[in-house]
Parts: C-alpha cells; sequence; structure tokens
C-alpha cells in the first residue's frame, strides 16, 4: 500500500482531528508544502476504523521506521501500519510480535550498505485523545548517547529529551535485567507495556 493512502485514510477515520495531523507532522510523514495530504476516505482499506485514535512509535535508524499502533482488533492482537517511506504494510499481532517486528526492522537496516548515522532515535507519541490536546508530556523521545551499539542493545546509555546535544539531560543505561533496586529498563518493552 502507498503510504499516502494509509495517512489519507487515517485523518478521515479520526474524522480529521488536528491532533492526529499533528502526530504525521512530528514524525515528518506529512508537511505544509509537498506532502500537504488531506482527509480522504479509502473505502478499500477496510481497517481504518481501528485507527480512529492511534499512537505513534518512530524509529530513526539509517532509515527512519514508523509503527501506528490502533485499537485492539481481537484478543489479544493490535491493529500495527508499518511506514517504511512510500510502502506501509498493515498487521494484525499481537505487542510481542510487534516487538520482534521492530528488532527485525532495526538488524535489516543495520545489515544495510548505507553510512552510519550520526544518533539513533526513539520517538513515542501517545496522544491525549481525551483533552484532544498533544503536551509534551505525551511525547517521548530517546536518543542514544553511546558511541557503539544500537539503541536496542544491552548496556546502551540513552538521554531523554528533544535536544541531543543537551549536556544537562541525564543519561540512563538500558539494562534489559532487573538493576539492584528490582527496576528493569528496556525501551521497548516499556513503550509496549502502555497500549
Amino acid at each position: 500500500m502507498l503510504t499516502k493512502s494509509i495517512v489519507e485514510g487515517i485523518l478521515y477515520a479520526s474524522g480529521g482531528n488536528p491532533i492526529v495531523r499533528e502526530c504525521f507532522e512530528l514524525c515528518h510523514i506529512i508537511n505544509k508544502t509537498d506532502r500537504n495530504w488531506q482527509s480522504i476516505p479509502h473505502l478499500e482499506l477496510f481497517y481504518m476504523d481501528y485507527f480512529k485514535r492511534p499512537r505513534f512509535l518512530m524509529v530513526v535508524d539509517k532509515l527512519v521506521h514508523l509503527y501506528i499502533i490502533g485499537d485492539k482488533s481481537k484478543g489479544v492482537t493490535y491493529n500495527i501500519i508499518c511506514i517504511d517511506g512510500f510502502n506501509a504494510e498493515h498487521l494484525t499481532i499481537p505487542k510481542g510480535a510487534l516487538k520482534q517486528r521492530i528488532l527485525s526492522d532495526s538488524k535489516e537496516t543495520k545489515a544495510l550498505y548505507l553510512p552510519e548515522n550520526f544518533n539513533q532515535r526513539i520517538v513515542w507519541i501517545n496522544p491525549d485523545y481525551t483533552n484532544n490536546t498533544l503536551p509534551d508530556s505525551c511525547i517521548t523521545i530517546f536518543n542514544k548517547t553511546s558511541s557503539r551499539g544500537t539503541i536496542f542493545d544491552k548496556n546502551i546509555k540513552v538521554s531523554l529529551g528533544v535536544d541531543i546535544y543537551s549536556a544537562n539531560a541525564p543519561e540512563y543505561t538500558i539494562t534489559k535485567d532487573k538493576d539492584d533496586s528490582g527496576l528493569k529498563i528496556d525501551i521497548l518493552d516499556n513503550i509496549i507495556a502502555e497500549f
């Protein structure tokens, strides 16, 4: 499927909600110049009703992958749309399979013969649809500050916040195991637990 059709369909399914449009703009999917896509019904995309109140998970690596999380389908499966450039794919999978998909996409990206990126980043956008707002507290940005490894590796240092160059941003170590306080710090596990 084309990304343009998916975005237009989600904008239509959300009732033209400006918060959803703002989320797409934050993820650099739409803009006000060459990709100023509008709300258009796409009846061929029968699953758009699951995306009236989507959440967004963007992984910035050598390539940018966007995962749009919709409502639950049946049981423990969620409707997910994966966007890679101009192409999009609809999946109905459980949370664990989403985590595996994200890690798999990251490994495929690492194998590409592209120059190393300066920074790896995970952006989690979980809008407050109850109040129809998108405050800063609904946007979490993880920046890899370690010089080696990927943002998904064990014992990698990350900072929180928009400014990746700030010396004031506290750093956290991704342990993936429980530390002395009994906390397990794994970015994907913590994000997936939110929906």
